[in-house]
């Protein structure tokens, strides 16, 4: 019932996110679209390693998930997002 719920979740998110940024006027290049597909297949690889690390009840590989897996994600998150945000902002 875990993933299911995330996925979800992570459609709605996405959706809301495209209209919000059609509604501003954000336009969204191809490789925005990659690094951000594979922010979110990281991401989601990341917590699927850290709930299994939790239940093997090995604490130290969840550490190593975080900083190996965890902050890539969040960096290859984050780029699209700064991309979009400068160029929404020079506009106006």
């Amino acid at each position: 019932m875990f993933w299911p719920t995330i996925m979800v979740i992570l459609t709605i998110a996405i959706g809301a996110l495209l209209l919000w940024g059609k509604n501003k006027g954000l336009s969204f290049k191809l490789y925005e679209w990659l690094l951000f597909i594979a922010g979110v297949a990281l991401f989601i690889f990341t917590l699927e390693n850290i709930q299994g690390s939790f239940q093997e009840n090995v604490p130290k590989a969840v550490l190593m998930f975080v900083l190996v897996t965890g902050i890539p994600s969040i960096i290859l998150l984050a780029i699209p997002m700064i991309g979009v945000w400068r160029r929404g902002s020079s506009r106006t």
